[in-house]
């Protein structure tokens, strides 16, 4: 790492694995403050060899971790030397990415700071499941990103309290209950840093992030939760303008949470890998 501060020379990255003979190795990412148990119910069934990693600072042992939080950058190269590692360890398997929220963001950042790496992946597909398109999708992000770490208590519950049904209501119980388990400065650096990513309300970075990653695939499927239906359509929209593939696009009838749950993962990524 270029600023000491970032260092991590020494420090262990978690990841939960289930290998299997199947030619395709599929990666998980997960969201903001989550972490690879949250895709072990579908890993646990999955036909396909697959691993799921847990970005630096977010597993639960590391809560009490006296580290300063790293930067976005020093996350995204931690993650592509891992990446690294897993193409070396298994070099005869085709390897697929599949990012969920803050997840899938990250897979738009390795094209961004470390692409070198992404072309020594030969990556087979990237599956973007509710990534992060502009400004108006990072609303429970940019919440954490203004608290104060050591005096957020208030806020979240205010953040309990937006809940407009109870299923909304149901998802933020159990988010709130996994990311308050963690290291909660560094949820809280990576919510700032991500969030400035996409501080623009155009779709225009977002295009560019998928024509950058198209350069480095073989193939790219996006996935949108129900709540995001108009942002589909417009992104749909704007994609075709620029040439892109728009049969790429998908609006899920599914809400945010239930894109990693194993019938949808199992329907998902059965049809597309």
């Amino acid at each position: 790492m270029e600023n000491e501060e970032d260092s991590v020379v020494g420090r262990t990255l978690h990841y939960l694995e289930a290998k299997r003979g199947s030619d395709d190795l599929i990666v998980f990412l997960h969201g903001l403050g989550l972490d690879a148990n949250d895709f072990r119910p579908y890993m646990a069934e999955s036909r396909f060899h697959c691993l799921a990693l847990t970005l630096y600072g977010f597993d639960a042992t590391e809560r009490e971790d006296r580290y300063k939080p790293i930067s976005l950058q020093a996350h995204v190269e931690v993650l592509a030397y891992a990446l690294r590692k897993i193409k070396k360890q298994y070099p005869r398997k085709r390897l697929s990415l599949v990012g969920f929220s803050f997840g899938a963001d990250m897979v738009f950042f390795l094209s961004r700071y470390t692409p070198d790496v992404l072309d020594e992946l030969d990556l087979h597909r990237a599956v973007l499941l509710d990534p992060n398109a502009n400004s108006t999708t990072t609303t429970i992000s940019a919440r954490i990103a203004k608290m104060t770490p050591d005096r957020a208590l208030p806020e979240l519950v205010e953040m309990l309290k937006s809940a407009t049904d109870i299923t909304e209501f149901r998802y933020l119980c159990e988010y709130l209950y996994k990311i308050t388990a963690k290291n909660f400065a560094q949820i809280h650096r990576h919510a700032t840093e991500v969030v400035a990513m996409w501080a623009d309300a155009s779709h225009e970075p977002f295009l560019n992030y998928i024509g950058l990653l198209n350069r480095h695939s073989n193939g790219i499927h996006v996935v949108f939760s129900f709540h995001y239906e108009r942002l589909f359509n417009t992104i749909a929209h704007r994609a075709g303008l620029r040439g892109l593939d728009t049969d790429s696009f998908q609006c899920a009838t599914s809400d945010h949470f239930e894109l990693i749950g194993p019938t949808f993962l199992k329907q998902q990524l059965e049809g597309v890998v």
